[in-house]
């Protein structure tokens, strides 16, 4: 069986875990949330390249995989490019926020993200951009933070939600961007939040491409893993509580 491992600071990744596994078969999936180092959002992008380094080299001593998915905008935006160069013998798949597919709506896109995503993404903002098209930066530091906390209850950040967009700049956008994995689980709340805006998000893409590159074509049951780099058991089971609804949708 191929390996796969999947990391996200926490719950986030799981969205996208749960598209690997509906896409790809035959194949032996370890998610690790580093919970050891979580949140993600407010680090600098050099710590963050010294956290994804110092865990990729555990991970590839641990389980040595085929491949490496950074389930995490923040990861992928801060690190990415790094790690590819220092671990040139392994494959790395991110995920980034899917402006294009939004701009096809024109006027404005709200990319929701962490501060360390927006802070690093400017660039590539302004450079697929057109004039005609205007983009929202919306930064709710602790929400990743509240997500993971709030897994199995997670109506209870609506209140939260309404009010990060209740501002008439915000209830005119045409499109919104998750720009955090973790914001996955929030979707439908921001759907009721901005209910003529369409919501974008990047699972379902970065499973393609992982399904494509590993070219496995198995129809064989898949096999996951779940762990936490605190090695806290109690995040552990709620990960996994929360991945068990997942599967079930």
């Amino acid at each position: 069986m191929r390996k796969i491992v999947v990391i996200d600071s926490g719950s986030g990744g799981l969205h996208i875990l749960k598209e690997c596994e509906r896409v790809c078969g035959g194949c032996r999936f370890v998610y690790v949330a580093d919970t050891l180092n979580s949140p993600y959002g407010l680090k600098s992008k050099k710590k963050l390249k010294k956290i994804a380094e110092n865990l990729v080299l555990a991970l590839i001593k641990k389980h040595n995989p085929d491949l490496f998915v950074f389930a995490c905008n923040t990861l992928t935006v801060c690190t990415i490019k790094h790690i590819r160069k220092r671990f040139p013998s392994f494959v790395f798949v991110g995920v980034e926020p899917a402006v294009k597919p939004a701009q096809k709506f024109g006027g404005k896109t709200i990319v929701f993200a962490t501060n360390s995503t927006i802070k690093n993404l400017k660039i590539t903002l302004k450079k697929i951009k057109p004039k005609h098209h205007k983009i929202l930066r919306v930064c709710y530091p602790k929400m990743p933070e509240l997500i993971d906390k709030n897994l199995n209850n997670i109506n209870v950040l609506e209140p939260l939600v309404f009010k990060i967009f209740q501002a008439p700049k915000y209830q005119t956008a045409k499109a919104v961007v998750l720009g955090c994995t973790h914001f996955v689980a929030i979707k439908s709340l921001i759907k009721r939040a901005l209910p003529n805006a369409e919501v974008f998000e990047s699972s379902l893409a970065v499973a393609k491409r992982v399904c494509a590159l590993i070219n496995n074509k198995s129809t064989a049951k898949n096999k996951i893993k779940i762990l936490s780099t605190s090695g806290d058991k109690e995040k552990e089971e709620s990960l996994k509580k929360y991945y068990k609804t997942l599967s079930a949708k």
